[in-house]
């Protein structure tokens, strides 16, 4: 039914036979159908793990998007806020109310030689 081969040893240079081959048996199948069945169900779980991670990812990007775009808002009435809060009326103003300095009646100017040295 199988025949030998004959081979050539390199290290000793004699014939000698191939080990004889033996028909595939009904566990041999099985076992070979159980390897396979548990390589395809291995890729299928690396894949839908791959796939809760894509969506866990995609859910965190949101998420920080969202916390982005609130952070820009506030950062947006803030600066409102400084503006308003620097205002040279809102300065003069409180100025006048809680410092109790007044408008000067005259006012002076001081020349200041620019090409003199500085000392």
């Amino acid at each position: 039914m199988y025949r030998r081969i004959k081979r050539l040893s390199y290290l000793s240079g004699k014939r000698h036979s191939a080990p004889p081959t033996q028909p595939l048996t009904w566990q041999g199948v099985l076992g070979i159908g159980i390897l396979l069945a548990t390589v395809i169900a291995g890729l299928c779980l690396v894949y839908l793990w791959q796939e809760a991670t894509i969506l866990d990812l995609t859910a965190q990007r949101e998420s920080t998007q969202d916390r982005l775009i609130a952070t820009h808002d506030v950062n947006r009435w803030l600066e409102f806020e400084v503006g308003k809060a620097f205002r040279l009326e809102r300065v003069a103003s409180l100025a006048r109310s809680e410092l109790g300095m007044i408008e000067p009646v005259t006012i002076h100017y001081v020349y200041i030689d620019k090409s003199a040295p500085e000392n």
